[in-house]
């Protein structure tokens, strides 16, 4: 079974500033702690306002981003930008939590959501 390492990160959650777009790196391993070879899947990450959403409800999902290797996929990394362009204007007020999660769909189409934790969102100083 694949596991995505937290690097540290107990609570799985994730943190960006306002208008940031530097991406988050995460090293999908086995469960030896081994870097898995993930080139022939693709991978996608949701953030949404609701923490356990039975529908992808308007105005609750802020964005849905794909992931790209940070290389080639072989050594197990994959990226996740925020699309600050689609949720400019869906934020709440700042700061706030929401949540995300990430799926993986194989070679088959399968589908496994590998991980789901909080985004932390930060009001920038800069503007």
């Amino acid at each position: 079974m694949a596991a995505i390492d937290q690097t540290g990160n107990v609570d799985k959650e994730v943190c960006w500033a306002r208008g940031d777009t530097k991406p988050r790196v995460f090293t999908i391993k086995d469960s030896a702690g081994v870097a898995l070879d993930i080139s022939g899947s693709t991978f996608k990450m949701t953030v949404n306002t609701d923490k356990d959403p039975s529908v992808a409800t308007p105005g609750t999902v802020l964005f849905t981003v794909a992931g790209t290797f940070v290389t080639d996929g072989l050594d197990g990394q994959i990226q996740f930008a925020p699309d600050v362009a689609t949720w400019a204007d869906g934020l709440p007020s700042l700061p706030t939590t929401v949540f995300y999660d990430i799926e993986e769909t194989d070679g088959v189409a399968a589908i496994d959501t590998l991980i789901k934790g909080k985004v932390k969102i930060i009001q920038d100083v800069s503007k």
